[in-house]
């Protein structure tokens, strides 16, 4: 299956600004502790770092998003992506829909990892899934074991038939 898209963060110091925009602070659980701070979103040497700190009185992290940018309906998506671990932390990398509200629109998570866990979760979020009272009809989480310290490829393929999740090329 053929990349929807790709961006390799090979200019330093700079986001791909056709591609990604800084998220702020908002009220949902997901940018609450969004920072503007230029410090916490960094581009070097091929590699987008987004970090987290502790300002003394709250948390702030660093975050972007594709919003209004970048769209498509199938393909393959993969994320090379290491993860430090913390109490407290969430680091997920997502896409959204852009039809309606969630979840009728559609969230896929190629990645999420709570705290000092060594499982991440893909999930698969819709009205179907979120609605559907029967068990696992059809499984929507996937959870591995892998150390998320180290470097991997998280991906999806995505057709109107399915949506299969990998890590490193094994599903």
């Amino acid at each position: 299956m053929e990349l929807a898209w790709s961006d390799e963060f090979n200019v330093d110091g700079q986001l791909n600004s056709s591609y990604w925009s800084r998220v702020t602070q908002g009220g949902s659980d997901w940018n609450n502790t969004a920072s503007d701070r230029e410090d916490l979103v960094q581009v070097q040497n091929g590699n987008l770092s987004l970090y987290g700190v502790y300002d003394g009185s709250k948390y702030l992290t660093g975050a972007i998003e594709s919003v209004g940018k970048k769209e498509f309906t199938s393909g393959q998506v993969q994320i090379r992506a290491r993860m430090d671990m913390a109490d407290g932390a969430w680091p997920a990398l997502w896409m959204l829909g852009t039809v309606g509200g969630w979840p009728g629109c559609g969230e896929f998570d190629l990645v999420e990892h709570l705290n000092y866990s060594g499982r991440i979760h893909q999930t698969v979020h819709s009205e179907y899934t979120h609605g559907n009272t029967t068990p696992n009809d059809p499984d929507r989480n996937v959870r591995t074991t892998v150390d998320v310290t180290q470097y991997h490829i998280y991906s999806l393929e995505w057709d109107e038939n399915a949506v299969t999740f990998m890590v490193d090329g094994n599903t």
